[in-house]
């Protein structure tokens, strides 16, 4: 209502010039015989502004997360951001008109936002495992928005997070190809094969090394995996058209565990 109002203001203000019956209006009792407040001066014009400037802040955090095709998790923490941040610069603001409704804005986003065993660590960690933005970004914010302890505390319960996350995936991964064991010696059927054929057969000793040595190396290359995200160079966040989904899926066999992460969160 106050976007298109704004589009008028000269409009209203030749309405007082040219148009009696519009001045008449405001002479005019209501049905309760009081006086109707108007015709608006400056000073109503420029609250009408600041309100406008204030709601939009929270409409359009509303239109995107009520939009059924788009992805919320991994812009909630934008947002929540954006509207902390606002709230902080307005609870010191010289517009009096905002500064009392602010503060108990404040106090109610506080209630919920502040104290970080309430929080969802899934929306910390969707803002991570965006190629855009990653921890660095999370930690600039934090930084912008709260005290150094709180944001060590936050900080710490994230990465906690995330490495339980990826602990979890990992096995998942290996669950996908599970080894069958001879119950009697505790080896693999293939190896329990290759060491009744032949204990003296070098090549196949050799070769079980260094197929030992390869699962290593994969054990390795999973663990140090979201430590090689973190050191690839960000996407372009300027990018409009940036898909995450899609360059989920082209890193897939980059990002083994990453991506099937990020393809549950992101469905939140």
């Amino acid at each position: 209502m106050l976007e298109p109002t704004l589009k008028y203001v000269e409009g209203f203000k030749f309405l007082e010039e040219e148009d009696e019956f519009y001045m008449q209006y405001f002479l005019d009792e209501d049905r309760n015989g009081k006086s109707i407040v108007g015709p608006p001066n400056s000073v109503d014009w420029d609250k009408c502004i600041t309100f406008y400037r204030f709601l939009r802040v929270f409409y359009e955090a509303t239109l995107r997360f009520s939009t059924s095709l788009f992805i919320t998790s991994n812009a909630y923490f934008h947002e929540v951001c954006a509207i902390r941040g606002k709230l902080i610069k307005w609870c010191s603001s010289d517009k009096s008109v905002l500064q009392d409704m602010v503060v108990r804005m404040k106090l109610k986003f506080d209630k919920y936002w502040g104290n970080i065993e309430k929080q969802n660590m899934l929306l910390y960690v969707a803002v991570i495992l965006d190629p855009r933005y990653k921890l660095k970004f999370v930690l600039m914010c934090l930084n912008k928005l709260y005290t150094e302890k709180e944001v060590d505390v936050m900080i710490s319960c994230v990465k906690d997070c995330l490495s339980k996350l990826v602990t979890h995936y990992s096995n998942k991964q290996k669950l996908k190809n599970p080894e069958s064991i001879n119950p009697q010696s505790g080896l693999s059927s293939q190896e329990a094969v290759k060491m009744n054929d032949s204990d003296d057969d070098d090549s196949n000793m050799f070769e079980s090394e260094f197929d030992r040595e390869c699962d290593e190396d994969d054990a390795l290359d999973i663990k140090n995996e979201l430590d090689g995200y973190y050191l690839v160079r960000n996407e372009d966040m300027k990018n409009k058209d940036f898909d995450i989904l899609t360059w989920l899926k082209m890193n897939a066999s980059k990002y083994l565990i990453l991506s099937e992460m990020a393809r549950d969160i992101l469905t939140i």
